[in-house]
């Protein structure tokens, strides 16, 4: 197995053991359980995401492995939320429709009545995981700096060290 194949492998189980350990990452929204609840959306950019969206700073996403937390209440629950993020095509309505549309991979990690807020301070928890960009997602939270995580660089994954103080992300390393 490779070393980046070991490491996607690792990143999904982190997530896994934050969302629950039977969860499994779904590319089909009708896999999912159409309940209320939180979801781990894991994306993958191929290329750098430049973003100037309503209520964020101008920013560049670098191509990099990424996860969104959200939450699925209303009617459809997570299949209805979820499966509108890995639909291709659709206008953007969201922060996160910006990084859906751009993904070149993406995945859910469904967790009936789970709320995003707990799933993200369960990955903060571990060093794999650092806010990516202040306000993503989170403008209607009075909770969270922001729903977006990035992997830390090296983190899918050939080491699981967290970066010097003060040394900002480079983006993922492929080896």
């Amino acid at each position: 197995m490779t070393v980046a194949a070991r490491g996607f492998l690792d990143l999904v189980a982190d997530l896994r053991s934050v969302a629950d350990r039977d969860a499994s990452g779904v590319t089909d929204p009708i896999a999912l359980p159409a309940v209320p609840g939180g979801y781990l959306l894991l994306a993958r950019l191929a290329t750098a995401l430049p973003l100037e969206v309503a209520g964020l700073p101008a920013a560049t996403l670098p191509a990099d492995w990424y996860v969104y937390a959200g939450s699925a209440r209303g009617p459809g629950g997570i299949r209805a939320r979820a499966g509108r993020h890995l639909r291709r095509g659709k206008r953007p309505h969201w922060h996160v429709d910006y990084l859906t549309e751009a993904a070149a991979d993406l995945w859910v990690f469904a967790v009936p009545g789970g709320r995003e807020c707990d799933l993200l301070r369960g990955l903060l928890a571990r060093p794999a995981f650092d806010t990516a960009l202040a306000g993503f997602g989170s403008s209607d939270c009075r909770l969270c700096v922001s729903h977006l995580l990035a992997v830390r660089p090296g983190d899918v994954r050939q080491d699981r060290h967290r970066p010097e103080p003060g040394r900002r992300r480079t983006g993922a390393q492929f080896k």
